[in-house]
């Protein structure tokens, strides 16, 4: 009985659909959107935060697209990580000579 059981479950598993590439598979379902929905919370974020919309557009529209919703997990990684490089680049512009930062 039970080694009935065990041959069943090891069927099912060799059975079961694996993803074609763990990118792809990142992508789809609630954790891909829930994901997507943070980076571009994140991106519009920093982009108002340090007025840098007119960077944001550019890479929206560099990419091809037309607004920020179409762009690719992987692209949305790539603008947040871009902004917020500018932001504390700006930061850091911003602090007095000789001073601690302000942050």
């Amino acid at each position: 009985m039970k080694e009935a059981k065990v041959s069943a479950v090891r069927r099912l598993l060799q059975e079961a659909r694996v993803p074609d590439h763990v990118e792809m598979a990142r992508r789809r379902g609630p954790l891909g959107t829930i994901r997507r929905k943070y980076l571009i919370q994140q991106a519009r974020l920093l982009a108002a935060r340090y007025s840098l919309e007119v960077t944001l557009d550019a890479f929206v529209y560099g990419a091809g697209c037309e607004a920020i919703t179409g762009l690719e997990l992987d692209q949305l990684e790539h603008l947040v990580d871009r902004l917020a490089a500018a932001g504390v680049a700006i930061d850091a512009a911003c602090d007095p000579i000789g001073v601690p930062p302000a942050r």
